[in-house]
């Protein structure tokens, strides 16, 4: 581990919300018929520095903390239309992030708001995102994220 990379896994800030919202707006708006979003969300990470790298991973966790009920999970079931466990949750939060900062702060003010406007019966879940800054971080490094977390 190099002397940067030890000052790293003392660094434990989350991704400003500003740099986080705009991360993912960028990527909103360059998905096209030949891209999917986790394919665009790792190239626009390649770009971050391993601090920001980390930053946005704390940032996701940070937002899926703040959301996270039994209520969105009982929303999650209405529509899926299937059961949904802990890891379903995260994963269906990590979809409502991939939507956007008005989407997620809808979701947050107004859970039910998502049956209102999605699709019921349709599955909403994203769990590659949750992986993306993982992938980023080892693709640059060659080591895991986790070893650098507290």
């Amino acid at each position: 581990m190099s002397n940067f990379n030890s000052k790293l896994k003392g660094i434990n800030v989350p991704l400003i919300d500003h740099k986080y919202w705009s991360c993912i707006q960028k990527v909103n708006s360059l998905i096209s018929k030949n891209n999917n979003f986790h394919s665009i969300l790792k190239e626009e990470l390649r770009g971050y520095s391993l601090v920001d790298i980390k930053g946005f991973y704390l940032k996701t966790n940070q937002l899926v903390d703040n959301i996270k009920s039994r209520e969105l999970q009982n929303i999650a079931i209405q529509m899926n239309g299937i059961g949904c466990s802990d890891d379903g949750l995260d994963y269906f939060i990590y979809w409502i992030i991939s939507q956007g900062k008005l989407v997620y702060q809808k979701t947050k003010s107004n859970p039910k708001s998502l049956i209102i406007t999605n699709e019921v019966g349709r599955v909403h879940d994203y769990e590659e995102f949750g992986y993306a800054a993982y992938e980023v971080f080892y693709d640059k490094t060659n080591e895991d994220l986790n070893d650098y977390l507290n």
